[in-house]
């Protein structure tokens, strides 16, 4: 799944806490997702909840929607996760350019 997709994924996984979810409510239609973070359409809707049916927090009935099975225990805030994996990824593109410059000087 690409990165963008793991985000909207965390961010509905938080918003299952947050937005006052029971189990057996029905979750976002699809319309809702393509409208709330902009998803080229139905398949791309599928990719970005199917880890939270894996998890077994919700449950899609075909013709009927996706319904919440179970809450999340805890979800983290979505922006300190997007804030920790720039981090990690400006902390390895820094590690990587210490190790050329340190290639350089032993040249």
């Amino acid at each position: 799944m690409s990165k963008a997709n793991n985000k909207i994924t965390r961010r509905l996984r938080h918003r299952l806490l947050v937005d006052g979810f029971q189990p057996g409510d029905r979750a976002w239609t699809f319309d809702q997702l393509i409208d709330d973070y902009q998803l080229s359409g139905p398949p791309a809707c599928q990719r970005v909840l199917a880890p939270l049916i894996a998890e077994g927090l919700l449950e899609s009935r075909p013709g009927r929607g996706t319904f919440v099975l179970r809450l999340p225990k805890s979800a983290a805030d979505p922006a300190l996760l997007d804030l920790a994996e720039e981090a990690a990824a400006e902390l390895a593109s820094a590690s990587a350019k210490l190790a050329r410059l340190q290639d350089l000087l032993d040249a």
